[in-house]
């Protein structure tokens, strides 16, 4: 990156993750210093008007959910030309992201391992009981 990336009200640090479509960056909310997480749709994935789509669809109803055990939305924005270069082409103009609450723990996948059986089983419970809770 050739400069500070600027989303919205957040200013970009790092990737610290990827799925499917996007790759996810923490975050600075400028105003208040808040740590956050900003999923971007990967350039390669920007596809055609269905994956902004998709993708502003899963905003909707990721930002319905209320549960502690389910990252908060806290705004959603596209990606302008300024963006763009300033991450060197990591970020596409016109795609969609989606701010978030940054989980404490990081990436849970980097727990297996390292918890014993019990702790295993508590945290499953929790991720089965949001899961529950989206699909209902």
């Amino acid at each position: 990156m050739s400069s500070a990336v600027r989303l919205g009200s957040f200013v970009l640090d790092k990737p610290i993750g990827a799925g499917g479509m996007g790759t996810i960056w923490s975050a600075v909310h400028t105003p208040t210093g808040a740590r956050a997480a900003l999923k971007c749709i990967r350039p390669d994935r920007l596809v055609g008007p269905s994956a902004a789509e998709r993708f502003r669809r899963e905003v909707r109803a990721v930002a319905g959910l209320r549960h502690p055990s389910i990252i908060e939305v806290y705004d959603y924005g596209t990606v302008d030309e300024a963006a763009e270069r300033a991450s060197g082409g990591a970020l596409a103009a016109g795609g969609p992201y989606l701010a978030m609450e940054l989980a404490p723990f990081g990436d849970a996948r980097q727990l297996v391992g390292w918890l014993d059986w019990r702790s295993l089983r508590a945290l499953l419970l929790q991720v089965l009981d949001a899961l529950a809770h989206a699909h209902a």
